[in-house]
This record gives structure tokens, sequence and C-alpha cells, in this order.
């Protein structure tokens, strides 16, 4: 019985062979040396966007390290970014934990919590517990 199966299983296996993707998988932009301006942000229970009061600033200095600069303070820290626009921050220290205003401390949490960036052409959205607007600068 296994022999007449035989050489149907040695075609269909041949078959699934030769039908498998050459494709590459698709490439991930790097981030490394970029330099974004937060335009606004959206915490997750308000109903609309909010204008970014002061210009915060986000570089990329690596495919792995970040810096947000708040109004006093700044953030710095790893990120991991991956296929699909998967984002996650993995470690975050912070210059001081006071005297940055409400703006700020909303980005910061949305930022903390991000698991998304969508890169299109010079805009960008982080999402988490809401969302980040940014702009190539």
């Amino acid at each position: 019985m296994i022999k007449k199966f035989t050489p149907v299983l040695l075609a269909l296996g041949l078959l699934a062979y030769a039908c498998q993707s050459d494709e590459e998988p698709p490439q991930i932009q790097s981030l490394a040396h970029t330099h974004w301006e937060v335009t606004g942000y959206m915490p997750e229970t308000a109903a609309a966007m909010h204008s970014s009061p002061i210009k915060y600033r986000l570089a990329f200095l690596s495919d792995s390290t970040f810096i947000l600069k708040l109004d006093a303070n700044a953030l710095t820290g790893k990120f991991s970014y991956g296929p699909g626009g998967t984002f996650r921050v993995t470690e975050v220290k912070k210059t001081q934990d006071c005297c940055d205003n409400v703006y700020a401390l909303e980005m910061e949490a949305i930022f903390k919590s991000a698991t998304d960036l969508t890169l299109r052409q010079d805009m960008g959205t982080l999402a988490g517990k809401g969302e980040l607007y940014l702009r190539r600068k």
C-alpha cells in the first residue's frame, strides 16, 4: 500500500517545494539618525487630537536607541522596531521626574506604551495607549 502512494507523495512534495516563493521578506525601514517633531497627540481617553503646544523632539540615534526631549527633561532608552510596524520601548530613563507640563506627561505615557509605528513619507504615527503624530525634521 505504501509503495503505491510513495510516487504520489514524492510528486506532491516536489510540487510544494517548487511553488515556494523566492521573495525575500520585506525590509524594515531604518530609523537610525532620523529626527522627528511631535506635531500632536491623542490620549486614548480623548475625543480629538491635541496640537502640540511645544516643539517636542524625538530622535532615533540608532536602530535601537532613542531620545525624546520633553520640557525640562528627556527620555532616553532602547526600543525594537519590527515587521508590520511593531514597535516596543524596552528600556527608559528620565533625566528627572519633575517639572514637565501635562502635555509632556501625556506624551511620555503614550510613547512608553507604544506598540505600533506607521511611517508614510515624512509623517508618522506612534500608537499605544493613545497616538503621537510625528513629522520628520
